[in-house]
């Protein structure tokens, strides 16, 4: 019988020791968060030990900040320290911090169809959703978004390992967690930009000049007016209203920028972004992705965490805040 973990499955990769000796997790790339007190560390390259060693997690299991461990996966308990095994329903509700859930089968993705098969057979395949994550096959709840809550993921956990050993044995709940501050829309207002670069943002044309880009929009209103925006920066602009059309497109011809709504008549923009991912994978492709007006947090987490997508602007869109999100990943 496979055992279930309450703990929270993390990439034994993110967990390493610090040249101070304390053992952490990442979160992001600049980001630890202490595994003995539960605090944020900033984190450069140079911050780096050495990665964690058997007998460490043994000390971290004895002092009951791990559950377990194995060469891929450290089951690590909610932090931070006080009251560690009562926090975990609370901090999904910290103020400052967003978490939400999938299921890490590891299986690679060479398995993909594999697990498709399997949820085809247990009637499954319009309730969850099978993606590439991080080099392994992942599902996520329906409409490609994470699990809100523990429980939901662990629940799906213990019914698809129970249903389909075989294939599920090896599942794990995984998490994504970010500062709310990460989550904030990226506008004029909120972007850590200095007042150099807003302004150049703003005014400056030689950025953008001569670069190729993709607006997947279906309403021809708004697809004219972010045209006209595009145009009058020297943009080279094509347009095109459902994902086929536009993968045409990219491929006679990529694009720097694509510019795109998600919900498409033939495809979901996920599924497009990975296939012009595929077409960009010699030269990156910018994505901004405009989202409908009741997008959600778990929505913007997913996006910017999964997907990664250079911007997610919720609608209505302020086209100085769409140039400037342009402008921003063009220069990065």
């Amino acid at each position: 019988m496979n055992r279930t973990y309450n703990g929270a499955a993390i990439p034994r990769y993110q967990i390493f020791v610090l040249a101070d000796g304390n053992p952490v997790v990442q979160w992001s790339e600049h980001t630890v968060q202490d595994l003995m007190s539960g605090t944020y560390r900033p984190y450069t390259q140079h911050d780096f030990g050495h990665l964690i060693h058997d007998y460490e997690l043994e000390r971290l299991k004895s002092a009951g900040i791990i559950e377990h461990y194995n060469r891929t996966y450290v089951w690590v308990y909610a932090l931070p320290e006080n009251n560690r095994f009562g926090m975990l329903r609370t901090q999904e509700r910290s103020t400052s911090r967003v978490r939400s859930y999938y299921l890490n089968t590891t299986l690679p993705v060479e398995r993909f169809d594999d697990v498709l098969n399997q949820l085809q057979a247990l009637g499954l395949i319009d309730q969850y959703w099978a993606t590439e994550h991080e080099g392994v096959v992942a599902i996520f709840n329906k409409d490609e978004q994470p699990f809100a809550q523990l429980k939901d993921a662990e629940a799906v956990q213990r019914m698809l390992s129970g249903a389909a050993p075989d294939v599920f044995k090896d599942t794990a709940v995984a998490f994504i967690e970010r500062k709310r501050d990460d989550l904030a829309l990226r506008t004029p207002e909120t972007d850590h930009l200095n007042l150099d670069d807003i302004i150049a943002a703003q005014t400056d044309t030689s950025l953008f000049a001569s670069k190729r880009a993709m607006v997947i929009v279906k309403d021809e209103q708004e697809s004219h007016t972010i045209c006209q925006l595009l145009t009058g920066l020297l943009m080279d602009v094509c347009t095109a209203t459902t994902g086929g059309d536009a993968l045409l497109s990219l491929e006679e011809q990529p694009s720097d920028v694509v510019v795109m709504e998600l919900q498409l008549p033939d495809m979901h923009g996920y599924e497009l972004i990975a296939k012009v991912r595929e077409i960009g994978s010699s030269t990156p492709i910018h994505v901004i992705v405009l989202a409908e007006a009741h997008a959600t947090e778990a929505d913007q987490v997913f996006a910017l965490t999964i997907a990664k997508v250079d911007s997610y602007l919720v609608k209505p869109i302020k086209l100085p805040q769409l140039r400037q999100n342009i402008w921003t990943a063009l220069k990065s």
